[in-house]
């Protein structure tokens, strides 16, 4: 649909169960739309600590049932990239700190992409975890065209650096 819509400017998407898959996906489809200017995705599933509990053997084999089917196979995806984030985040202390989310990828090329003209953004409650506001922040600061962003909700907060204007992280 996203990319059916040649001249989006406004995407409000908040209260539905956009994953992080699903989300990174989302914000890689908009890097094609530079006359994005407000973007809701709050109240939404995308913060990897969400995504708990490991998938029993009848919904591996329901998500892979059908190879055509376009929500299946994002289904079965969304379970082995948390399976692989697990597993990059438990396997030794020095590795801890260096995954960052899929969403949190893409979100941040967007804000590195100078033909995007977002001025808001609202990525409220959705239980974004430090590791991907610490990357978030880091990724903003050269970003000059954004006038509001919204993270409560998340293990992140924005606050202004005087000198620098700037946004950060604790």
């Amino acid at each position: 649909l996203i990319n059916k819509c040649r001249y989006l400017n406004v995407l409000i998407l908040y209260q539905n169960q956009f994953t992080n898959l699903g989300a990174g996906l989302l914000m890689s489809e908009l890097k094609k739309h530079p006359r994005i200017k407000i973007l809701d995705l709050s109240w939404n599933l995308i913060g990897t600590n969400l995504t708990d509990e490991i998938p029993t053997l009848d919904e591996l084999i329901k998500a892979n049932k059908n190879p055509n089917n376009h929500f299946d196979n994002a289904y079965l995806n969304e379970i082995k990239y948390t399976l692989q984030f697990r597993k990059n985040n438990s396997t030794s202390p020095e590795r801890i700190g260096s995954f960052v989310s899929y969403f949190t990828t893409q979100l941040c090329e967007l804000f590195h992409n100078k033909d995007i003209e977002l001025l808001h953004l609202d990525i409220s409650y959705n239980n974004i975890n430090t590791l991907d506001g610490k990357a978030i922040s880091e990724h903003i600061k050269d970003n000059h065209t954004i006038l509001g962003i919204h993270v409560d909700g998340n293990d992140m907060y924005v606050s202004l650096d005087r000198k620098s204007g700037s946004a950060g992280m604790p």
